[in-house]
């Protein structure tokens, strides 16, 4: 069983929509925030997404069918399916710069209507949304302004997440009674955004935590930093999730999330988890970080880069917000 929020207000015009997003996860979360409007205009919406996030994407149940696009046959198979076998009245590239799949799969679609971001000298979108991207602007603004572009009624523009059944029992079972624990996520995609190991050994060994319990958790690639971060931490477990959705399911039982700059962010958005993120610059922190009075945004003052962030930085910063309860007492 999956469970997730579904909009209850009747879609406003007849029809089939076409969504497209083939992303990463904190993106692909950010970009979903158009579904309740989307929903709240066509009937019936269908989503073309990567295997990446294909489980969140197939958990969403706003949406009547979801197609997985890979770089193989089969999967290209799959896209045409989508694409030229079935007649949409209007398509929505959720992406708000120009992409090579994207283009493609425009030219391809069948929709009376496509929306996305135009090529100077390839236009296959009807209507352009490249304008919609903006130096400092939040992304969840343009998802507004692309929604705008579409025409679409108005909807609640947030973060919504659902998590399997199997992936609780399979963390109940995995780490019983494990429950209100700091969730620690060290990983990112891009070097410039990962906190030194010795950082969070620091910060994870602060008294302040003495009487918690913390599990750190990352990439397989990362697994080793996980490894020692966890064998050097008081009271620290060192996580292995199965997919996404067991991180998810450990999400949601946290007390307060710390990570850097990565799709973690966005889940314990959805989820209202409280959370401590360190960013690499402030302009990240500005167009990614999605609000909520709850939580702490750090990112460097100088150089831009992120293992200028101290230990001591951050957990100023908690203490001084008395964050998840934290204090010197």
């Amino acid at each position: 069983m999956i469970e997730a929020m579904t909009s209850t207000a009747p879609p406003l015009r007849p029809g089939r929509v076409l969504l497209c997003n083939i992303g990463r996860i904190g993106d692909t979360l950010i970009r979903n925030s158009i579904l309740d409007s989307v929903r709240n205009t066509y009937g019936r919406v269908g989503y073309i997404c990567g295997a990446a996030t294909a489980s969140i994407i197939e958990a969403d149940e706003r949406l009547d069918r979801v197609y997985v696009f890979r770089n193989t046959l089969h999967g290209f198979t799959h896209l045409l399916k989508a694409t030229l076998l079935q007649k949409h009245d209007c398509y929505i590239d959720l992406k708000d710069h120009d992409s090579n799949t994207s283009l493609m799969i425009a030219t391809i679609c069948r929709a009376g209507l496509k929306v996305g971001c135009n090529r100077k000298f390839y236009r296959p979108f009807h209507r352009d949304t490249s304008h919609t991207h903006g130096k400092l602007k939040k992304k969840i603004d343009v998802m507004r302004d692309i929604a705008a572009v579409a025409g679409l009624n108005p909807g609640d523009f947030h973060l919504q997440l659902g998590c399997s059944d199997e992936s609780r029992a399979w963390f109940t079972t995995n780490h019983p009674g494990l429950n209100r624990f700091f969730f620690v996520n060290i990983s990112a995609t891009a070097p410039s955004r990962i906190w030194p190991e010795q950082h969070w050994i620091q910060f994870l060994s602060a008294p302040v935590f003495a009487d918690s319990v913390i599990l750190v958790s990352g990439l397989p690639d990362h697994s080793e930093a996980v490894k020692t971060i966890a064998a050097r931490t008081p009271n620290s477990i060192a996580f292995r999730p199965r997919g996404l959705m067991d991180v998810i399911a450990a999400t949601e039982r946290s007390r307060a999330v710390f990570t850097v700059d990565t799709g973690v962010v966005q889940l314990a958005a959805a989820l209202h988890i409280p959370m401590l993120v360190l960013y690499a610059s402030k302009e990240q922190a500005h167009d990614f970080s999605p609000g909520g009075t709850g939580n702490i945004f750090l990112s460097p003052t100088v150089n831009q880069q992120i293992e200028t962030l101290i230990p001591a930085q951050a957990i100023e910063a908690l203490l001084d917000r008395k964050f998840a309860g934290l204090t010197t007492a």
